[in-house]
């Protein structure tokens, strides 16, 4: 856990009075007190878990950590221990089984007892107001109150609460049926797995309908490791929390730190709550993580400040959002109006339109793949786009290229949106120096200097050099070595020293390296080079089938069958 003291716009504020809230932090004292002797192990148990699920909600909802790291994971220690000697006292929501349960066969399907709608859509003002006027028209009222609230650009979810317990989490699916996820959602520590108590007594049987997210700092570190490894990288946050939620491995699904946050409430056991409003507040008091940014709007004026100010802040946030929503706050009135068969009448969505920059063209870089594909990068005059400093996109193809007629000096038009990688969206051409001269595709390799080719019926145009051609050969020898083939602990940089030294050239040399190369390189003693024989020559018992998964860019190898002969280990 990494602790400050800063507080997050989306957090309940750790410094709330008490005794306005039932829902209180651990104190010292109390933390003190939990720590003294039990009148028994089951009541030690119990107490552990009550403190440690308070400071997992202290840090990952509330924002407001009181422990060190430390003192937490001694907690989490005692706690599994003492459920390992006492399995009797075992409790699918104690905190310990948030650390993921392992691998499971498969996902099962079940139907949601209250559909999951999507919501209209809206881009203007204008369709704003036709949304707020036809409610009070077909109501017969003369004002409404309407909640806004940031639209996540995440997976939706639905919790299922019984007597206060987590009992089942299922995905939107169709919006009729969904998919259990329920041992994926536990190891995330801002969903409670049990309410808290309050002023007001949570109902017996409670829905509770959320987004699953993954914020941007993770999902750089995952799109880092999976480049490190030479898996596919998740073009943004939301592919990635929609790929992370069906992994059959829940423990996998821990490390990755997905969050949340719930926006819905649907139960019969608060029908006396008519506040959509008021409701979002009892989840916070329950323990949920619900955005503090969410507004109660008493006027068309109101929500469209909303919107305004929030076009604009929303580019800082460690989230991705596309828009905010807006929901009608009197419950009753929800119903009146109640729902198409896609979507409820008594919301809709207003999406942001996609944020997008310009800068001038510096030049235009071509980048060589894995498997020779060459990709053109502009290289422009840095801006600040998304919340980070950004001076090169990708121009994806020559075909792209073409259809944007690019010429030199010219001012592009950058974008992210959804797609965290930014990308070259067109040219604003009023701003074109006259008779400026056109940037043409590469002819030949960057790299190795081989003249380019292009498959017919293809887009792209690749090096053939594969065998030779250092970058690829690099790339080659790095995907090899990754986790999910040879697992052969070496990086990029180890990999560029060897090749520089001339003792790596190919996937084979890795097997003839000697501890005199590996002791020339800079950085290298005796430990870390038995590391490195010793991590190659264990490569050796890895299954077939791993080996030949990394080997597919061979097919499109001249000569492959000398290179399967350089391949193989002696």
């Amino acid at each position: 856990m990494d602790y400050n003291n800063q507080k997050s716009l989306f957090a309940i504020d750790g410094n709330k009075n008490t005794e306005n809230n039932d829902t209180v932090f651990v104190e010292k004292q109390n933390i003190d007190s939990a720590n003294s002797l039990p009148n028994s192990i089951q009541e030690r148990i119990s107490s552990l878990r009550n403190t440690i699920e308070q400071h997992n909600y202290n840090y990952y909802v509330a924002d407001s950590p009181t422990i060190s790291d430390k003192e937490f994971d001694v907690l989490l220690k005692e706690l599994e221990q003492l459920e390992k000697d006492n399995p009797q006292y075992y409790d699918v929501n104690s905190p310990t089984q948030r650390v993921g349960i392992g691998l499971i066969s498969g996902f099962t399907s079940y139907p949601h007892t209250t559909p999951m709608l999507s919501l209209a859509n809206t881009y203007t003002f204008a369709e704003v107001d036709e949304f707020y006027e036809r409610a009070i028209r077909n109501l017969g009222v003369k004002q409404l109150n309407v909640v806004a609230e940031l639209k996540f650009d995440g997976v939706s979810i639905s919790l299922i609460y019984k007597n206060g317990e987590l009992k089942q989490a299922l995905t939107r699916g169709d919006g009729q049926i969904g998919d259990d996820v329920t041992h994926n959602i536990r190891t995330i520590s801002s969903i409670p797995l049990k309410l808290h108590s309050s002023s007001t007594p949570f109902p017996d049987e409670l829905i509770v309908r959320g987004e699953i997210l993954m914020p941007f700092k993770q999902f750089d570190r995952l799109n880092n490791e999976r480049e490190d490894s030479g898996d596919p990288l998740f073009a943004n946050p939301r592919n990635a929390t929609s790929g992370t939620l069906k992994l059959l491995n829940s423990s996998e699904v821990r490390r990755r730190k997905l969050d949340s946050f719930a926006y819905y409430a649907i139960s019969n056991g608060f029908d006396n709550i008519k506040s959509h409003y008021e409701r979002l507040n009892l989840l916070r008091e329950w323990g949920f993580k619900v955005s503090n940014v969410a507004t109660l709007c008493h006027s068309l004026d109101e929500v469209k400040a909303f919107i305004t100010a929030w076009d604009t802040q929303r580019r800082t946030l460690p989230f991705a959002t596309d828009g905010v929503v807006l929901k009608i706050d009197n419950i009753a009135y929800q119903q009146e109006l109640g729902t198409t068969a896609k979507a409820p009448r008594w919301a809709i969505a207003y999406k942001f339109e996609t944020e997008r920059a310009e800068s001038v063209l510096q030049r235009v870089t071509f980048q060589v793949g894995r498997t020779g594909v060459i990709t053109p990068v502009a290289n422009f005059n840095p801006i600040l786009i998304s919340g980070s400093m950004v001076k090169r996109a990708t121009l994806h193809n020559a075909d792209f290229m073409n259809s944007l007629d690019l010429r030199e000096g010219d001012t592009l038009l950058i974008e992210k949106g959804g797609e965290i990688i930014p990308k070259v969206v067109g040219i604003e051409t009023t701003k074109r120096y006259n008779d400026a001269p056109i940037v043409n595709f590469a002819t030949h390799c960057p790299d190795c200097g081989s003249e380019l080719l292009r498959q017919e019926g293809e887009v792209a145009y690749y090096c053939p050099n594969h065998l030779f051609c250092p970058t690829q050969a690099k790339e080659s020898i790095y995907h090899y070595s990754g986790r999910k083939a040879a697992d052969i602990n070496i990086g990029r940089e180890t990999i560029e020293a060897l090749y520089k030294h001339g003792f790596v050239k190919s996937i084979g040399d890795l097997y003839k390296l000697t501890e005199n190369e590996l002791l020339q390189l800079d950085g290298f003693k005796e430990r870390s080079v038995k590391n490195l024989l010793s991590s190659i020559e264990g490569s050796k018992n890895r299954p077939y089938a791993t080996i030949l998964l990394v080997l597919e860019y061979l097919l499109w190898a001249k000569g492959v069958q000398n290179y399967w002969l350089r391949l193989s280990p002696p």
